[in-house]
């Protein structure tokens, strides 16, 4: 089973990612999105099928959104979806959105 973690948590669990692997967030999510491709294609054939990727204002949503972008470039038809209220994304999100095609 895997744990649940907190906002608070996360944060934490970030900082320490980044001082131990010396990697910008920007570095981790793009890597983070190629070894998610990786793991799909290792478990499910897409033959041609559409990819919906939905993601949120967070950090998480960065993710996403990243991982959205690499299969799109690697040929897969991807509709992402952006869900977010208040018109504030996560500096991180905010970066991988402003990369994305329109």
């Amino acid at each position: 089973m895997q744990k649940i973690y907190s906002g608070k948590q996360l944060d934490i669990l970030y900082a320490q990612a980044a001082q131990l692997d010396k990697l910008s967030a920007q570095d981790h999510i793009e890597r983070a999105a190629v070894a998610f491709e990786r793991e799909l294609l290792r478990h499910y054939s897409l033959g041609g099928r559409s990819i919906y990727v939905f993601a949120g204002a967070g950090r998480c949503g960065a993710y996403a959104l990243s991982i959205a972008q690499t299969l799109s470039r690697r040929g897969h038809t991807v509709f992402a979806y952006l869900f977010y209220r208040g018109g504030k994304l996560s500096p991180e999100c905010e970066a991988v959105r402003e990369r994305l095609p329109r």
